[in-house]
């Protein structure tokens, strides 16, 4: 079977737990670089202010358009580092400091967060449930938990 669908548009379609290997030996530049991840990765999902402003504009109309916008805000959140970078942790003590293949990256705080997360939490209470109530309560307390907690912008990951 293959790992992949070709679209009427003739387009290669991934399903959403492809992870792919970039292949850095091709980009040039760093503006290339940027380029490619705001492309593949950066554009696939609403950020928390995208979320704000549908809230705000009233763009919901039952709690599974939230839901999935949520879903995917998390599910995206620096998806292309893990295809970069091997994370293991370490303690700060026995980490080598010299090593130009070890660093720790610059995170950018998550602006205005408590406003995006009393918004996001009023606005799925005022909202009517699409099929299961319940159910929907349930993915919405896992989902928003993650969402809340949140301390940096999910979605950047500059380069080093």
């Amino acid at each position: 079977m293959k790992p992949f669908v070709v679209n009427r548009y003739g387009r290669l379609v991934f399903p959403a737990n492809f992870l792919g290997d970039l292949d850095f030996s091709v980009l040039d530049t760093l503006d290339q670089f940027t380029a490619v991840i705001g492309r593949d990765f950066e554009a696939k999902a609403p950020t928390g202010t995208d979320i704000l402003a549908r809230v705000e504009s009233g763009a919901y109309p039952r709690r599974f358009e939230l839901l999935r916008d949520l879903g995917q805000n998390l599910y995206w959140a620096n998806r292309y580092s893990i295809t970069m970078f091997d994370r293991r942790p370490t303690r700060w003590r026995d980490l080598a400091k010299r090593r130009a293949d070890v660093f720790l990256p610059v995170l950018t705080p998550w602006e205005d967060s408590e406003r995006k997360v009393a918004a996001v939490e009023q606005a799925y209470r005022a909202l009517p449930p699409t099929w299961d109530g319940q159910a929907e309560d349930t993915i919405f307390d896992v989902l928003f938990d993650l969402f809340r907690t949140k301390l940096y912008h999910a979605t950047e990951l500059p380069p080093i």
